[in-house]
């Protein structure tokens, strides 16, 4: 007998194609077109699953052991790639030195199997210490990295702040002008079909003026979370520095949202008086007025009138409110942090 390879379960073979792929793993067999089998390789380690749509993740009972050369450097490789999650009960143990020699740790799949991975303590050589000349020279291209994220950040605020201010000038001058044809023809003749116009161009720059604050809005939190990543790489340098930090060195979303706000944590007041909900309230206004010109002008009553434009404007308002809301939770669940807040900051009593 040469060597032994285990058959594990899998309940979607391409979701764990997927899962060991980002793990290092790779496809060492075509998967047959029903997607009944899969072989799964990294160096001399190789996995076996047979697909079955019936496991249950949460009832699974397989496993297997992986003897590494180092179970503390593979455990700080995947650990910043496995997601808890509690739908599947994938995660990933922090390694353990074991009384019987062993250094391990534990992963878990989305089908439920578990990995035991260890190497034996003679064998998990410390890492040779890196020179001051190469931590010098990362340090170096990590701080011209947070200069150019801090210039960028800056550009983007700068360029979306005068878009607004410029929207902004536009609809007042709209308001006004349209005041004044009223009063020159007596809101009569072709005064309606002006103000629709005029109010129809207001409302499209309106709307390429909001594309782009919600954009930049998601890039400021971009720069936000890039910034993080890079103060994690600080601390890895020299972690005495982490208890000065007071914007996180975590890249998750708490830690987004300390940095946000360094000595408190804020709720609603971010959002409502963000740039975008400024946009947001204004285009819904602007689109309301519209459609209560459209009715105004096609012989509608006032009551109507006013009633489709209040239910037009709060529509959109709330359509674009709906629409950041899911770019903010897409994001969140498609990036994998380098870092994970662990605890309340030092600074912060109970």
């Amino acid at each position: 007998m040469n060597r032994a390879v285990p058959i594990l379960l899998s309940r979607d073979l391409p979701e764990t194609l997927g899962f060991y792929t980002a793990l290092g793993f790779e496809n060492r067999g075509a998967p047959l077109p029903s997607w009944e089998y899969l072989i799964l390789g990294r160096g001399d380690i190789e996995l076996h699953f047979s697909g079955d749509p019936t496991v249950d993740p949460l009832r699974s009972a397989s496993m297997c052991y992986l003897y590494v050369d180092d179970a503390r450097a593979l455990h700080d490789e995947w650990a910043r790639i496995v997601v808890p999650d509690p739908t599947t009960g994938s995660r990933i143990t922090p390694p353990v030195d074991t009384d019987f020699g062993l250094r391990e740790f534990a992963v878990v799949d989305r089908s439920g199997n578990l990995l035991r991975v260890g190497s034996f303590l003679s064998e998990a050589v410390p890492p040779i210490p890196e020179s001051d000349a190469a931590l010098a020279r990362r340090a170096q291209i990590l701080a011209t990295e947070h200069w150019g994220l801090l210039a960028a950040r800056g550009t983007a605020q700068s360029e979306v702040l005068t878009r607004i201010t410029i929207f902004l000038t536009l609809v007042s001058a709209g308001l006004v002008t349209i005041g004044l044809l009223g009063q020159a023809t007596a809101f009569e003749g072709w005064f309606g079909g002006a103000a629709i116009a005029i109010l129809a161009f207001l409302a499209l720059v309106g709307l390429m003026t909001q594309t782009r604050v919600m954009n930049v809005s998601e890039e400021d939190m971009m720069y936000v979370v890039a910034m993080n990543r890079l103060r994690s790489a600080y601390v890895d340098l020299d972690p005495t520095v982490a208890d000065i930090f007071l914007a996180a060195v975590a890249d998750d979303r708490p830690g987004m949202e300390r940095t946000y706000s360094f000595l408190r944590r804020r709720s609603a007041s971010v959002l409502l008086g963000s740039s975008m909900m400024l946009i947001i309230v204004v285009n819904a206004c602007v689109l309301g007025l519209v459609a209560g010109a459209v009715i105004g002008t096609a012989g509608g009553s006032w009551g109507w009138a006013v009633g489709v434009g209040t239910a037009i404007g709060l529509l959109a308002a709330i359509a674009f409110f709906a629409y950041g809301g899911w770019t903010f939770r897409h994001t969140w669940q498609r990036y994998v942090p380098r870092r994970r807040t662990a605890d309340q900051p030092p600074w912060l009593r109970d």
